[in-house]
């Protein structure tokens, strides 16, 4: 299983574990990546952005770092 990781970029966390990962981050202000290795969606609750697999990440960073 993933750990979370915290890396600077604004202070963004990457986590696989909705409840524990994503909700509490996102309560605190802190940009969040899920990534499901299911495929699972975020809730519609609480849209962040989310992916499946190592090169969603790296997009998602690549377009930060644009």
């Amino acid at each position: 299983m993933l750990k979370a990781i915290l890396f600077d970029l604004d202070d963004t966390l990457l986590g696989n574990d909705w409840e524990n990962d994503i909700v509490p981050a996102h309560g605190l202000g802190i940009c969040t990546f899920w990534l499901s290795l299911n495929g699972d969606l975020p809730p519609d609750d609480l849209a962040v952005p989310n992916g499946r697999t190592l090169q969603d990440v790296h997009n998602l960073l690549a377009a930060c770092l644009e």
